[in-house]
């Protein structure tokens, strides 16, 4: 099947229910968001795997989408490794990243 990267919004700290809290874009409850992400690849190397992804700086998408700004040195991207379950843990881990 190979790496997946899905467009998600967040408008609560929980599972997606009726277009509510961790959902990808193309299920937001107002029908307006796209799926964004193209251009997706993988790989492993030495049991590590990586994902890589590109998604415009700005969008059409301004419902649930954010604009990007590549000048601004201080933008929280949120992101998540696995399935979802019946269980949406948030978690407090912050790390420093580049947009490369």
């Amino acid at each position: 099947d190979g790496p997946q990267a899905v467009d998600y919004h967040l408008s609560a700290y929980s599972l997606c229910r009726n277009g509510i809290g961790a959902c990808p874009d193309e299920m937001d409850s107002s029908g307006t968001c796209t799926n964004d992400i193209t251009d997706v690849s993988g790989s492993i190397t030495n049991g590590q795997q990586c994902v890589s992804f590109t998604r415009q700086f700005s969008t059409s998408d301004s419902t649930c989408d954010i604009t990007i700004d590549p000048d601004n040195t201080n933008q929280y991207i949120v992101w998540g490794v696995g399935g979802l379950g019946e269980t949406a843990f948030k978690h407090f881990i912050r790390a420093d990243g580049t947009d490369d």
